[in-house]
């Protein structure tokens, strides 16, 4: 079905793509596409000025976009496509890193959520 996925909530690739290569759809499901560059997003202008900046430097508006961000993958994940998705590309990502660290709590707390809301508690 795709090149480097055998279906669209495999939770690993079946064949790694290119780091560097720009992906279509006929290499992975349509909602990769989309998380890769809400993820990218998410590393630049949310993740990346809070570790860039010292904590008295970081503006309010930097901090809300921060948690913007973080609210709005997280409503993603709550979708199967875009949660496999997710999970895929951070598969990738340097092991120890702040962002990868980060963005598997995101996955973590998105399943528990989901895990909660199916069980009525």
């Amino acid at each position: 079905m795709y090149r480097y996925v055998n279906s669209r909530h495999s939770l690993q690739y079946s064949k790694l793509p290119p780091k560097d290569g720009e992906l279509t759809t006929d290499d992975v499901p349509e909602a990769e596409l989309e998380m890769i560059e809400v993820l990218r997003a998410w590393l630049e202008f949310g993740l990346k000025p809070l570790l860039d900046l010292a904590p008295d430097e970081l503006t309010q508006n930097q901090s809300v976009r921060f948690y913007e961000m973080n609210d709005l993958i997280e409503t993603l994940l709550k979708n199967p496509d875009y949660y496999c998705a997710a999970t895929r590309i951070v598969s990738q990502w340097r092991e120890n890193t702040v962002a990868k660290t980060y963005a598997k709590f995101l996955l973590i707390r998105s399943k528990n959520t989901e895990s909660v809301l199916k069980t009525g508690f």
